[in-house]
């Protein structure tokens, strides 16, 4: 069985927000382990928002501990879509590492977690797919950091 799938994301300033395309990639990681033939139907889905220059500084260990940790103690509470900060600061503090106490308590690690559910994953697998055999126009991003790098920035109506 498959307790739980980690994806770990950096990012650069400000903080770290979920968006589509990170939970969409989450899913379809686990619906190929489903696909595989693992027992996935209690596993739970994390997608860490980890600063980069914050990360790069952390001991690597100790993170990858920390995360170990948080996983067995909000598949407990579950529901909870974001990890609260106090909650990753308590843990963070249990092992006792005062950078990765900061990393925590300024904002550079973000947790947020939910279920797999197949279903929901075939869904997004249909939406993506759309997109990648152009059956769909892309879809204006919230996030202007995106556009940057974007191969449609060009023709597209937000940019305008």
């Amino acid at each position: 069985m498959v307790r739980f799938l980690l994806e770990i994301k950096t990012f650069e300033k400000g903080s770290f927000r979920l968006y589509r395309d990170h939970a969409v990639q989450a899913k379809l990681y686990a619906l190929l382990l489903d696909e595989m033939g693992f027992n996935c139907l209690k596993t739970l889905l994390y997608v860490v928002g980890v600063n980069r220059k914050a990360r790069d500084k952390a001991d690597k260990t100790k993170l990858n501990e920390l995360l170990c940790l948080l996983t067995v103690i909000l598949e407990k509470r579950g529901g909870v879509i974001h990890a609260k900060r106090e909650v990753v600061r308590r843990v963070a503090e249990k092992i006792d590492d005062k950078n990765l106490a900061g990393l925590v308590a300024s904002g550079n690690l973000s947790i947020f977690w939910f279920p797999y559910d197949r279903n929901d994953a075939l869904k997004d697998l249909a939406w993506a797919k759309d997109y990648w055999l152009e059956r769909r126009e892309p879809q204006p991003t919230k996030n202007p950091n995106k556009c940057k790098t974007c191969e449609y920035a060009q023709n597209c109506h937000k940019q305008q």
